[in-house]
């Protein structure tokens, strides 16, 4: 894979974990993204 292709892929997952985290941290009831 070419670094272009992996800055694109880290860069998606860091942007999902983003929005777990900030969900999980708003509202307890949202543990089952952890």
């Amino acid at each position: 894979m070419t670094r272009t292709e992996w800055s694109e892929i880290v860069y998606a997952a860091l942007a999902l974990l983003g929005v777990a985290w900030r969900r999980r941290t708003d509202s307890a009831g949202v543990t089952a993204l952890t």
